[in-house]
């Protein structure tokens, strides 16, 4: 092997180890050690395309969080490759787009992560759910029509304090000028 492939192979293996490295977030749940990784979900450019994309639009409230919980995606060798999410009830309080109404309640599932030989993955980009807690959530329709799931990890929900909105400008630069809940209203609408 030359002496240029040698540094360049050596080059490669030190980018890789700290694209690897920066990925990858320790993280503690309940006691355990766990690994949280950046996420690379769907961005949309532009309020037009996510409105586009979103089969329902909604203010709401979470009424309660149900447990984290596995579901199997594949099982290639001895360990099957297991998804983590949770399910959420939300209260709407007001309909941006689709055909749900104030007061419906629905059932939201969020990934979470992932689940491989023991080893638990969590999305880092993702905005937790909690009880109380408000949002203006983006959806798309499950297959059964009984779930809905956010558009993306990232850009799938906008947490609301009183009548104010929490905007990570980097998440959703389509709304960096919106202070409140009615500047956004008026962008998607």
């Amino acid at each position: 092997m030359s002496k240029i492939n040698k540094i360049m192979l050596i080059i490669s293996v030190v980018i890789t180890s700290i694209f690897f490295a920066s990925y990858i977030v320790p993280r503690v749940v309940d006691g355990n050690s766990t690994v949280s990784l950046h996420s690379l979900g769907k961005m949309y450019k532009s309020e037009k395309d996510l409105v586009r994309s979103s089969d329902v639009i909604i203010i709401g409230t979470i009424l309660n969080v149900d447990n984290e919980y596995c579901e199997e995606l594949s099982s290639s060798g001895s360990e099957p490759l297991m998804k983590i999410s949770e399910i959420s009830s939300v209260e709407i309080h007001k309909s941006l787009k689709g055909d749900l109404s104030k007061g419906d309640i629905i059932k939201v599932k969020e990934p979470l992560g992932y689940k491989i030989n023991e080893n638990e993955f969590y999305e880092k980009e993702i905005v937790r759910s909690n009880a109380k807690d408000r949002f203006i959530i983006f959806l798309v329709k499950d297959t059964d029509e009984t779930l809905y799931h956010p558009i993306s990890v990232i850009q799938g929900k906008i947490k609301l304090d009183v009548n104010k909105v929490k905007i990570d400008k980097n998440k959703f630069p389509m709304f960096k000028d919106c202070e409140s809940i009615e500047d956004i209203e008026r962008k998607i609408k």
